[in-house]
């Protein structure tokens, strides 16, 4: 019995992947190292009137377009990791998944350059993501997740993965627990899924992104804190917001002390414009052999209505989703999921999209949905 946490941070720092690598290891021959990862997958939902996806970057999913799809979780990931010097690193770090314009043209996740200031202290420069959730450094990466994906009802409150700046880590005992502290500020810009003739407007532009969290790691447990703000502006098709205040923090941890795991990730969301938001995921699994069966369930609440009233959703509106799945660790570096999930939504889908999205006209009287997924994830 292994615990996955553990397991997938010695695949990365050896691969290349992650932010331990990012920074360099010490004692590797060679200043360029390369690395990847991978999701093949496929989905299917019951419901005609809106699509499944995994994030609401993605213009179509399953359900309404196609019943099948293998765009809700597909992907495959490339990252170049390099060594300059014993203080100085870099990475960049490129996804090929569908975008919001339908295409699979890679996009950059990382790239940035870090300078390790003191053997405790690092500075970084340019792209990075998020340290927003439990997961958020591997966010991408299937492997590293024991679910067939993070949930998005999370994902929802988070309007985007990346941000451009700088941020700066400091790593300190407490106790006989490791801490890791990090603060980060800067900016991001990305594209919303649109229809013709108004594809590629839809934006989405993030300013003033100030944020700090901490990584508290004390055997198998490990317990992540994250607070951030900022301002955003928003066009969609005629419709603009300029300059909206928009706060979160989250708190969630992960016990795995091989045979199984408990984890949670609880989000809470203030947006000046659409309101207060609490999102919810929480599951756990137990292995035998390579075989790892588990259950998890996630929410999306909406608490309080914001400056823009109510849209047709009102306070305790709530989306819900049930999984249950299994996990099959059948070679090395390599994995197979499959997953049933039962969500259950309504008109808060609406305002805060997540794994309901694209709804068509029937879609409040038809508003849950039956989804069947199998991934094979790998890294290398």
């Amino acid at each position: 019995m292994v615990n996955l946490d553990k397991l997938l941070c010695s695949v990365l720092v050896v691969g290349g992947v992650g932010v331990a690598s990012a920074q360099g290891v010490e004692g590797e021959a060679g200043m360029f190292r390369f690395s990847g990862f991978g999701t093949l997958g496929v989905s299917q939902s019951d419901n005609a009137d809106a699509d499944f996806s995994s994030t609401v970057f993605h213009p179509n999913g399953a359900g309404h377009t196609r019943s099948w799809s293998a765009d809700v979780d597909s992907k495959i990931g490339l990252q170049l990791n390099a060594d300059f010097s014993r203080d100085w690193s870099g990475v960049i770090q490129l996804i090929s998944q569908q975008g919001y314009n339908n295409s699979y043209t890679p996009a950059i996740e990382w790239a940035n350059v870090s300078y390790k200031v003191t053997p405790n202290l690092v500075l970084r420069g340019g792209r990075t993501v998020w340290p927003l959730l439990l997961r958020s450094e591997t966010q991408s990466i299937g492997y590293g997740n024991p679910f067939v994906r993070n949930s998005t009802e999370l994902l929802a409150n988070m309007p985007n993965t990346y941000s451009d700046g700088f941020d700066l880590t400091y790593q300190f005992p407490v106790g006989t627990a490791a801490n890791s502290v990090q603060v980060l500020y800067g900016k991001s810009d990305v594209n919303y899924p649109g229809s013709a003739p108004l594809l590629g407007q839809n934006f989405l532009r993030l300013k003033d992104i100030t944020g700090i969290s901490d990584v508290l790691e004390l055997g198998d447990l490990k317990v992540h804190t994250a607070y951030m703000d900022l301002k955003y502006d928003w066009l969609y098709f005629d419709f603009l917001l300029n300059d909206v205040i928009y706060k979160t923090w989250s708190v969630g941890f992960n016990y795995d002390p091989g045979a199984w795991f408990v984890t949670a990730d609880y989000m809470r969301a203030l947006d000046k414009s659409y309101g207060d938001f609490t999102a919810l995921t929480a599951g756990a699994g137990y292995r035998i052999g390579d075989f790892t069966p588990y259950i998890q369930y996630s929410s999306l609440t909406q608490d309080t209505l914001g400056d823009l009233g109510s849209f047709g959703t009102y306070p305790g509106d709530k989306q819900t989703v049930t999984a249950v799945g299994l996990r099959w660790d059948f070679k090395k570096n390599a994995d197979f999921k499959i997953q049933y999930e039962r969500v259950r939504s309504g008109a808060i889908s609406q305002i805060f999209p997540s794994s309901l999205t694209n709804w068509q006209p029937n879609f409040l009287n038809n508003s849950n949905a039956n989804v069947l997924s199998a991934v094979v994830d790998f890294v290398f």
